[in-house]
């Protein structure tokens, strides 16, 4: 017997044309690390591979809403942003009993060969250029490590290193 999302109704119409569902109910709250250390490495990985391949129709299920939503909503969104003098931000289209929320973001990059000269420029004037540009000092891990000791003492004090987490890619042997 399969479980009932609550709010949800048991059957739409719509969506049953949409939705291919099969009988196989995956109940992912029930997977924790207590029952899957009750089973073999080979049956977890066969686990990771099936969840790997919903994720990924998931993903693409939910980029299929998006282009609709996009299809849909974007020019309208648009529009009434730029009739508020805007062309950028959040606006709401009404469609039927739906209050559709559309947020169209921005994007903002800072012309890099130009920002030093403006910086110079309000250093010149006695004004502390830090008041309106942020620098970040960065040092490439690659060319850290390819250089001579002697090089790397004096960075090797403003240098930290936190491990990632572990990442596991298992295989057959033989494949």
């Amino acid at each position: 017997m399969q479980a009932q999302s609550p709010g949800l109704p048991a059957t739409h119409a719509p969506l049953a044309d949409v939705l291919e569902l099969g009988n196989t109910v995956l109940q992912l709250e029930s997977i924790t690390q207590a029952r899957l250390a009750a089973i073999g490495t080979a049956e977890i990985v066969e686990l990771s591979d099936l969840l790997d391949a919903v994720a990924g129709r998931i993903k693409s299920a939910q980029g299929e809403i998006l282009k609709t939503f996009t299809n849909r909503y974007a020019e309208r969104a648009r529009l009434q942003l730029l009739a508020d003098g805007k062309d950028s931000g959040t606006t709401h289209v009404i469609d039927g009993e739906l209050d559709i929320s559309v947020e169209i973001g921005k994007t903002v990059a800072w012309d890099q060969t130009k920002l030093p000269a403006i910086w110079d420029r309000i250093a010149a004037t006695g004004e502390d250029p830090r008041q309106y540009i942020e620098v970040k000092y960065s040092v490439s891990e690659t060319k850290f490590k390819a250089w001579p000791d002697t090089l790397k003492q004096p960075f090797s004090a403003a240098r930290t290193v936190t491990p990632g987490k572990p990442k596991f890619a298992v295989r057959r042997i033989g494949e």
